[in-house]
């Protein structure tokens, strides 16, 4: 009975003990509420994620708003630094420009002060006429008879027109011819071709004159007018606006007559010099060689004084200068222009 009363104790602490049981319920719900709650949590994760989204999406908005309006505000800098920039470069053209346009403004009335001095008051004579100094100079005490220099002053005095020996008609003719008595139209083609350095035909007053001071030095004076030759010097010049200009002028006739010239002895004085020179006349058409030589009216020339023995083909006139005619040139010097200017030319007796 004991034993049976022990096992009943035992057997009724352990039902005692025992933990309740659950019911399938109320597993049910608590499954439920951890599902809900995983859910919840899950739900809340998104939002977090969704609101980090967010925040990042603000933040490269905000960074992205700050990088344009840095380069906005860079490109404006740089407007405003081209535009600054052009406006010192324009100011600096106005400036220069204008600096440009005093200093012209300037240069021409400098120009216009020194031609009125030069020209009313420097180069004026005595009888209130423009006298213009000639840009050649020669040396005194200089010359020797095969000097270039010497040759080339003889032949200013020359001028050909149609006919090569024409000039014996102006030089030659006479026992004496004074320059202030030669035909004008002759000496003031000598002052042209003097001038015309370029050989364009077109020659200023101011040339033209200044050529006549330091061919004639003031033994002549002219007139600025139009020139208008025969058929022997073939020569015609317009004049308008100050200035001579070559027209187109035919002219008649041929000659197979040619002068030719050796300058044989050269003094120079204290303001004087003398040149005597040989010349002789060939007519190569009649082989002959003649020491004079004769204009008739109409221009037709003569041959004169023949030398007897002698042909123009084998003339050589350094070899016949005893017996041809000699002519002495008579020049002066010019202390103004430094240069000998022709007063005469003589017959050398």
């Amino acid at each position: 009975m004991a034993n049976k009363s022990t096992k009943t104790t035992k057997k009724s602490s352990k039902t005692t003990s025992a933990k309740p049981r659950t019911t399938k319920s109320e597993s049910v719900k608590k499954e439920t509420k951890k599902v809900e709650k995983t859910e919840d949590l899950t739900k809340t994760v998104e939002k977090a994620k969704e609101k980090v989204e967010k925040t990042q999406d603000l933040s490269n908005t905000f960074i992205n708003d700050v990088d344009q309006k840095s380069a906005i505000a860079s490109l404006e800098d740089q407007i405003v630094e081209e535009r600054e920039y052009r406006e010192e470069v324009e100011t600096k053209t106005e400036k220069k420009a204008f600096r440009t346009f005093l200093i012209i403004v300037l240069c021409l009335v400098i120009g216009a002060v020194a031609s009125y001095c030069y020209f009313e008051v420097i180069c004026k004579d005595k009888d209130n006429k423009v006298v213009v100094k000639y840009k050649t100079k020669a040396a005194k005490f200089g010359y020797d008879k095969d000097s270039i220099g010497l040759k080339y002053l003889i032949d200013d005095y020359d001028y050909v027109g149609n006919f090569q020996v024409n000039i014996y008609n102006y030089l030659y003719s006479a026992d004496e011819i004074n320059v202030k008595d030669m035909e004008q139209d002759y000496l003031k083609l000598l002052a042209i071709k003097k001038a015309d350095s370029d050989k364009d035909g077109v020659i200023s007053s101011i040339e033209f004159n200044d050529a006549v001071e330091y061919l004639f030095g003031g033994e002549v004076q002219f007139n600025n007018d139009a020139i208008k030759t025969d058929d022997i010097l073939c020569a015609k010049y317009s004049y308008e606006n100050g200035e001579y200009k070559q027209e187109e002028k035919k002219c008649e006739g041929t000659s197979e007559l040619r002068l030719q010239r050796k300058i044989l002895d050269v003094k120079e004085a204290k303001n004087s010099m003398e040149v005597t020179v040989a010349i002789a006349i060939l007519d190569n058409e009649n082989d002959k060689v003649g020491k004079s030589l004769t204009f008739d009216e109409n221009g037709g020339q003569t041959l004169g004084d023949e030398l007897e023995g002698v042909t123009a083909k084998n003339f050589v006139i350094d070899t016949a200068t005893e017996e041809l005619t000699k002519f002495v040139y008579y020049f002066k010097y010019n202390d103004d222009n430094n240069n000998y200017y022709l007063e005469s030319i003589k017959l050398d007796n």
